[in-house]
C-alpha cells in the first residue's frame, strides 16, 4: 500500500450532541466560531480557555 504523502490538517467530526455536555478547550477565533455552532444545539457548552472572550 503506498504512503501518503500529505497529512490532514484538519479532521471534520459530525456528533449527535443533544442534551450531551460539551467542552471547547483552548480559546481564538476556531473555538468561537465553533461555540456559537455548538451554541444552536441542545448540548451544554462548557469552555475551558486560559483567556476566554465574554462573547
Amino acid at each position: 500500500m503506498p504512503q501518503a504523502t500529505t497529512k490532514l490538517n484538519a479532521f471534520p467530526v459530525f456528533m449527535r450532541v443533544e442534551g450531551e455536555a460539551v467542552a471547547i478547550v483552548g480559546g481564538g477565533e476556531q473555538a468561537l466560531a465553533k461555540a456559537r455552532l455548538i451554541a444552536q444545539s441542545s448540548a451544554a457548552l462548557y469552555i475551558i480557555a486560559a483567556n476566554a472572550e465574554p462573547e
